[in-house]
């Protein structure tokens, strides 16, 4: 870890070498406070936590974020490079570690059986150039990567399917 201040660095890593560390999360300064007074050694934070505090929904951006992101971006490139480095590293670990639970995990809960088909099948030689979704298959909708509708029913079960209107229609 590098860090501009390696004092607290070095105290942060300490808290972790003497037991569990709690990390309570706050959402403002006055719960950041309420956390130290409390006997806190470090403060955590979420994105829940923040949106909620500022009446967002997680996952909304904040109204100043965009706005705040250029100002970054053209005041401090180096800070804003590394934390776009930082930010794309852990999306990285957070993909592998997913792609490895999907292989070598036994799932218990029907939706993550179902990623775990549509994954695996993925990497057979039919699925090679498809299925690219590793956490939902929704991506491969909005690419046209899915696999075909004879793959999906064998994979994953499914209802009756019925017979297009066209084929109704010249049957009768």
């Amino acid at each position: 870890m590098t860090s501009r201040n390696p004092t607290a660095a070095s105290a942060f890593r300490e808290l972790h070498r003497h037991g569990l560390l709690v990390l309570a999360n706050a959402w403002d300064a006055g719960t950041a406070r309420l956390i130290e007074s409390l006997g806190g050694k470090a403060i955590a934070t979420s994105s829940a936590a923040v949106a909620w505090a500022h009446g967002y929904p997680d996952g909304d951006l904040l109204p100043l974020f965009v706005p705040g992101v250029l100002l970054s971006v053209l005041l401090f490139p180096p800070f804003t490079v590394s934390v776009g480095v930082a930010a794309a590293f852990q999306s990285y670990i957070a993909e592998e570690w997913i792609h490895h639970a999907t292989h070598f995990c036994n799932f218990r809960d029907p939706y993550f059986r179902y990623m775990k088909k549509h994954h695996l099948y993925h990497h057979t030689a039919h699925g090679m150039t498809r299925g690219f979704g590793t956490s939902s298959g929704i991506l491969d909708f909005v690419f046209m990567t899915r696999y075909p509708t004879n793959v999906r029913r064998r994979l994953y079960g499914g209802r009756k399917s019925y017979p297009a209107k066209q084929e109704i229609e010249h049957v009768s």
